[in-house]
């Protein structure tokens, strides 16, 4: 995980010799337990135990600039790229669309992958 963003994480993962695939795995998996984990809780609040939480998860597989920005004393981890702001955007679409996890387009065998993580089938909407 990167950092909190208000009521937001932004989390990257690292692509480790070219196996785009492996990080994008890792990604949905996170995705996947996420939304369980979720579930989970909304589930108790169902009970009356706390308030329903709404969330939104979008990925995107693409190169960012990531380093440490600020003064000696006030330094901030942050990530800027065109791939990190694609990624903002696709998040925006689980509102519109009405689901928790959007993923931006995929290469190979991640739909075999992403069926494999179980997330529902509401859930893999493509951008």
């Amino acid at each position: 995980m990167l950092r909190f963003v208000g009521d937001a994480v932004v989390a990257i993962f690292s692509i480790e010799g070219g196996e785009v695939e492996q990080a994008a795995a890792a990604a949905i998996n996170a995705a996947r337990q996420a939304t369980e984990r979720i579930e989970t809780l909304n589930g108790s609040a169902r009970l009356g135990e706390r308030r329903l939480i709404d969330f939104g998860i979008g990925l995107y597989v693409g190169d960012v600039t990531y380093g440490n920005i600020g003064i000696p004393e006030r330094l901030e981890l942050t990530v800027t790229s065109a791939a990190a702001n694609e990624a903002v955007r696709i998040k925006a679409l689980t509102k519109k669309v009405g689901v928790s996890v959007v993923m931006g387009r995929i290469r190979g065998g991640l739909q075999r992958q992403i069926k494999a993580a179980g997330l529902p089938r509401a859930a893999r909407r493509w951008a």
